[in-house]
């Protein structure tokens, strides 16, 4: 069957795709998901746009991923319509960008329990949901917990020696232990007392920094910065130049945002 399409001002290769997408509908041949391919023409489609309004570009293969996150993602929540306890258990549970004006700084650590070694790490995103800065480092600790609490040192100074100590600044963690005993110091663990006076001394240099807790799964990115750094996979320029599986995370993540947007 021949299929003809006249749209006007639309580039050959959309065409060919519009043509396989309407010759799979009819035949119900065994082709790449259909939903998929249409949502990466529609991220075709407005990458061209905003190329041409706005100057803006994106790299062909981050459009083609964003499309096929969100794809996944808007799965995962139709699923979770039917199933009310799950559709609230991913809404709270994902990362949620902060308000315009705000930065969002995720942190983990990665202790080796048969070690003195430990990695921390922190990554800063904006309102769009964007990484726009990070750190990443290795320690000598005796536990995971203090792992986790220099993990928060390390973050504030990082942030110190950026000179951000007067933004707007939501410090986030999974690490619940840590985040009460910096909010309530008389929830202190003995052994973390050092380290964590140290830590407020540091916030008190951050007016506007707020500490909040969040679950592993709103952590997923600094929890694979931190992995990859201890097993000395992690690029010096991973900030400027994201790794692949880095890049599937914050990916996923917008994907997810603008679905809870919409």
């Amino acid at each position: 069957m021949a299929l003809k399409l006249k749209f006007a001002r639309i580039p050959g290769y959309l065409v060919v795709l519009l043509e396989v997408l309407l010759l799979g509908m009819n035949l119900k041949s065994d082709l790449p998901d259909l939903a998929m391919v249409a949502n990466i023409l529609w991220y075709i489609w407005k990458a061209r746009n905003n190329f041409l309004f706005r100057q803006t570009q994106l790299d062909v293969e981050q459009v083609v991923q964003l499309a096929i996150a969100e794809t996944h993602s808007r799965r995962i929540l139709a699923s979770a319509n039917s199933c009310p306890v799950l559709n609230q258990r991913i809404l709270n549970h994902r990362w949620r960008p902060p308000d315009p004006g705000v930065i969002k700084i995720n942190i983990d650590a990665s202790y080796l329990s048969l070690s003195d070694q430990a990695s921390v790490a922190g990554v800063c995103r904006d309102s769009t949901g964007h990484l726009i800065d990070g750190f990443a480092s290795s320690v000598h600790v005796s536990s995971a917990l203090q792992a986790e609490a220099i993990a928060f040192n390390s973050a504030l100074k990082f942030l110190l020696q950026r000179g951000l100590e007067m933004e707007r600044i939501i410090m986030e963690s999974d690490s619940l232990v840590c985040v009460d005993a910096l909010c309530d110091p008389e929830r202190r663990p003995w052994e973390l007392r050092p380290i964590l006076d140290e830590t407020l001394r540091l916030k008190l240099r951050c007016p506007n920094l707020h500490l909040l807790y969040c679950h592993r799964e709103a952590n997923a990115l600094a929890d694979s910065v931190v992995k990859a750094h201890r097993a000395s996979l992690l690029p010096p320029n991973w900030v400027f130049r994201i790794p692949s599986f880095l890049q599937d995370i914050v990916l996923s993540d917008l994907a997810v945002t603008s679905v809870m947007r919409d």
